[in-house]
């Protein structure tokens, strides 16, 4: 996060979300470092499929699904579409985290 998107979000929720100005206030500006063979929308879903999940099951989730792109002849991007929905859900990925990296992916393709 750059300097101004940190005073930006500030600003937008100094009025009606105390508690949420309060933490971004003390949390500072974040950083967000992905490694470099990665491409960032790779990282945001593998983001994504980590959370509320142990990095075992999530590494394996994720190998399940670059599987998955694989046998599809297919790139990551090219497999997080509706078209794919049902084959992400057996690669062990949630209905809502299907949905969630699906819509990323539409809109960083839209910009």
């Amino acid at each position: 996060m750059s300097i101004k998107s940190h005073k930006q979000l500030l600003e937008v929720y100094r009025q009606e979300f105390e508690t949420l100005h309060a933490q971004i206030l003390k949390n500072g500006v974040q950083t967000l470092s992905r490694p470099n063979n990665q491409s960032l929308f790779e990282h945001l879903a593998k983001t994504v499929i980590s959370q509320q999940l142990s990095s075992k099951a999530a590494a394996s989730i994720w190998r399940r699904i670059e599987n998955f792109a694989k046998d599809q002849e297919r790139n990551i991007h090219e497999i997080f579409t509706e078209e794919h929905v049902v084959g992400l859900r057996s690669c062990g990925l949630s209905k809502y985290k299907s949905r969630a990296i699906i819509e990323l992916n539409a809109k960083m393709n839209t910009g």
